[in-house]
């Protein structure tokens, strides 16, 4: 594996498995409002996931948005993800952006990658455009979603790519505050000694990375309901020291819409599937 190659795979760890923002809204000051759990009770994040799961499935809508930023040696990558779920009208939509650029010397390689993912009416239909340098591609697929590994509807309402964080972070309550006209619970995670890196395992056999610096905010609506997450990390990963940014929003709850692409004619085409 070139070099060029090895620091985009560790910043793609950094961005598909950790990341954070130090934007963070609000001091947890309290507003009176109820709190999700008591003071001092310990965070259940498997109850959690369940809640939120219900809460959003039971809205029949809703859209996460996740941005992270990350850095490795003289790379650094940078990803925006925005899926719309609409269940009432059996619709969902991803749109994924991310650029990496690779500095060497007094030169800059830049390579990125825009993905929208379609679902409907039991087909996933798939456009992947790619970018190096000035040249691009673009690629189609079209899967029937029954044969697809991925399950969109529950991936997304779990927050399941953020699922790692929230079971290693030992979270601490805050008390309450509002965001975005509601009460919601701030709970905190700071330090490399509040996140067990055994969280991120993969399962392959692969030794968890060292995780060296964690700083982590997540606030939850009184029923369970997660708003947003937050988290800055710090990791040692195949030799060599990664940092990462990102910020997990959950938004328009009860009133998201998703839209169909312009481009499912050019993706049946190209894959000879039925219109």
């Amino acid at each position: 594996m070139t070099r060029t190659r090895a620091v985009t795979a560790l910043c793609c760890i950094a961005l598909l498995v950790l990341a954070g923002c130090s934007a963070l809204p609000g001091t947890g000051a309290g507003d009176g409002g109820e709190p999700y759990t008591a003071a001092g009770e310990p965070l259940n994040v498997t109850e959690l996931q369940a809640d939120h799961r219900s809460n959003v499935r039971d809205a029949s809508s809703f859209t996460v948005v996740a941005e992270s930023s990350s850095g490795v040696g003289n790379s650094s990558s940078e990803g925006r993800t925005v899926a719309a779920v609409d269940l009432e009208s059996d619709r969902i939509r991803q749109d994924a952006d991310y650029e990496t650029a690779v500095d060497s010397g007094d030169s800059q390689r830049i390579a990125g990658s825009n993905t929208t993912v379609y679902q409907s009416n039991g087909t996933i239909y798939v456009r992947t455009i790619t970018t190096q340098g000035n040249e691009s591609s673009t690629q189609y697929q079209v899967v029937d979603a029954e044969r697809s590994p991925a399950n969109l509807s529950a991936r997304f309402a779990g927050l399941e790519e953020h699922a790692s964080v929230l079971r290693g972070a030992n979270w601490t309550q805050r008390g309450t505050e509002r965001h975005d006209g509601t009460t919601v619970t701030r709970y905190t995670a700071n330090g490399s000694e509040d996140f067990d890196p055994d969280a991120l395992e993969n399962g392959n056999g692969a030794e968890a990375p060292n995780v060296t610096a964690f700083d982590a905010t997540l606030l939850v609506t009184a029923d369970g309901t997660i708003r947003l997450l937050t988290y800055d990390v710090a990791l040692e990963a195949r030799g060599q020291r990664v940092t990462a940014e990102n910020r997990v929003t959950v938004e328009s709850i009860g009133e998201t819409s998703v839209s169909e692409p312009d481009w499912l004619d050019e993706a049946r085409n190209a894959s000879g599937a039925d219109a």
